[in-house]
């Protein structure tokens, strides 16, 4: 609208109205349009660069494991099944029942960290053996009758049978398929509290249907302490005073004591809680035999350790 800002009321002039309008119009529309491809431009930027940075900071493959979450579960595949599962910082394992005989040991999936393989190299390292079907989706090869395969970037699992079928890497095949990612927080039926510095190395747990669980270890865990390790489990069999001789009080409950361990009733006369050597001189290092009964009389069952939603996700409350 500039043209008619010189033009006075009543006086002759040759400015085009309808023109001027129409300039205005199109000098605004110019403006607009090179506003949004400025702003265009800018996003544009921004994405890239953003993207970029993502691209540059993506997380590394964990190259440990949290032995508080079971990073896979298996389903019963190729006759076999899962009947215990131990999670470590550097492995974890399914122990395999035959799926008719779920008591008889048939092998184990041993799952990795990214670079954790005991054969592996480097980031490039490929495991030797022929080519095998892809599980899904991630590169697979035989080793002898097991299978070897990329769960995730950079780690690797294995399945070992050891049961005698003909067809074993048709069945270790069946059983890698069965393996699916979970997380899932893993939980005990006790608590500890330890009176010196102990560290979570391990969680043992059985595979059971809700309900009373059947005889034997619910779950245990792995402590150490410098080079030393122990094993503390809650156990329905085995009992002090009932199915081995109580030789021994500990915090005024009967215990037995072995030469790798003792084992002590819980405050409910329920349950046995086993404290056992696992390697090393973990009986030195946790303070001998006395040490070893201090940390079982530290164990608290949750309420009802026959009903797994009650377990607790954290067993060391010191």
């Amino acid at each position: 609208m500039a043209p008619l800002r010189s033009v006075r009321p009543g006086t002759d002039t040759t400015v085009d109205v309808a023109q001027a309008i129409r300039e205005g119009k199109r000098r605004r529309r110019t403006r607009n349009a090179l506003s949004a491809v400025a702003a265009a431009v800018v996003v544009c930027v921004v994405v890239t660069v953003s993207s970029w940075a993502l691209r540059d900071r993506a997380p590394e493959p964990a190259t440990t494991l949290d032995p508080l979450r079971q990073a896979v579960s298996a389903g019963s595949a190729g006759g076999f099944t899962p009947v215990a599962y131990r999670t470590a910082a550097d492995r974890q394992e399914i122990a395999l029942g035959l799926a008719d005989h779920p008591d008889t040991p048939g092998g184990a999936v041993t799952l990795y960290p990214a670079g954790g393989h005991p054969g592996q190299t480097g980031p490039d390292w490929r495991p030797a053996g022929d080519p095998a079907p892809d599980v899904a989706g991630r590169a697979a090869v035989w080793s002898g009758t097991d299978v070897v395969w990329e769960w995730a970037d950079r780690a690797w699992a294995v399945v070992r049978l050891d049961a005698a079928f003909p067809d074993l890497r048709d069945r270790a095949h069946r059983v890698a398929q069965s393996v699916v990612a979970d997380g899932r927080p893993v939980t005990v039926p006790f608590t500890l509290d330890p009176d010196v510095p102990v560290r979570l190395v391990a969680v043992r747990v059985p595979v059971r249907s809700t309900g009373s669980p059947a005889a034997g270890e619910l779950a245990a865990v792995e402590l150490a302490r410098g080079g030393a390790t122990v094993v503390v489990g809650l156990r329905s069999d085995a009992l002090p005073g009932r199915d081995l001789p109580a030789d021994a009080l500990v915090a005024g409950r009967p215990a037995a004591v072995t030469g790798d361990g003792v084992t002590v009733l819980d405050p409910g006369g329920r349950y046995g809680v086993r404290v056992a050597v696992g390697h090393g001189d973990a009986v030195a290092a946790f303070g001998g035999i006395a040490g070893l009964s201090a940390l079982a009389a530290t164990a608290v069952p949750v309420p009802d350790p026959a009903d797994r939603r009650s377990w607790t996700p954290d067993p060391l409350v010191g």
